[in-house]
């Protein structure tokens, strides 16, 4: 099953989403959170899940929004976005990604006032009005990620390990699979319904048949019923007639 985990190996949180004390530091709201570094060195920022390379911006020296960032789709109207990176973006747009997919290095392009990365969740579809609270929908573990010595840099980080058998994301996974369950399915109904077709063709035939049959013994009836007399001949003789054991003499 896919499910969305952080894309830094390294977990401390700057600013989380809809930080009240980032609203007052910097006057807006924060749509995401902030990831920070533990090394002074080039820090990889992976992909949360397997997913194609929705957008990508590169070399922005503007210094505003999001600066560099990579944009990924995860299927399912699942998106998310990593901001703030270096110049030189790893991936291409349509590029097919995983969790091991190096998508950049962690920098302070864009609006940003320090090396950080900002990770934004969209469910619903691309636009901005379908962010919602990254940490709802993103897990760690605590074999291939470290944490930061406070313990309220990484409040609320939800655990793979502690992970009920029902995920918030969908799995593209389950959703192929049921798709193809479905289209199995109606390629039965489909196989049923021309078996059906023939079966009812078949059944149409033998209705006329027994129509037939039942009109034409309804005439012989008629028939028999318009005799005056008959009389069988149980032996040879003359009757004006030649007739022989066997045939029937019929008068009207």
């Amino acid at each position: 099953m896919i499910k969305l985990m952080y894309p830094t190996r390294f977990i401390g949180i700057a600013a989380y989403f809809h930080d009240p004390a980032y609203k007052k530091k910097f006057g807006t709201e924060h749509n995401g959170i902030d990831l920070y570094r533990d090394e002074k060195k080039d820090i990889p920022i992976y992909s949360a899940g397997k997913g194609k390379v929705y957008a990508i911006k590169d070399n922005d020296h503007t210094g505003k929004s999001w600066g560099n960032y990579v944009k990924i789709d995860h299927g399912n109207n699942v998106y998310t976005l990593y901001g703030h990176l270096q110049d030189g973006i790893k991936v291409k747009v349509g590029q097919e990604v995983d969790t091991n997919t190096v998508l950049g290095i962690m920098g302070t392009s864009g609006n940003s006032t320090g090396i950080h990365t900002h990770y934004e969740v969209y469910l619903g579809g691309a636009s901005t009005k379908y962010r919602v609270n990254p940490i709802d929908y993103t897990y760690a573990n605590h074999t291939n990620y470290r944490f930061s010595i406070y313990p309220k840099k990484y409040e609320g980080v939800k655990f793979i390990e502690d992970l009920q058998s029902e995920s918030p994301i969908i799995n593209d996974d389950e959703v192929q699979q049921l798709k193809d369950e479905l289209k199995i399915q109606e390629a039965l109904v489909s196989s049923l319904q021309s078996e059906n077709s023939d079966l009812k063709q078949t059944i149409e035939l033998q209705k006329k048949e027994i129509q037939n049959l039942d009109e034409e013994l309804k005439r012989s009836k008629e028939t028999e019923q318009s005799y005056k007399f008959k009389y069988t001949v149980t032996e040879n003789g003359v009757y004006k007639k030649t007739l022989e054991t066997g045939d029937v003499l019929i008068i009207k």
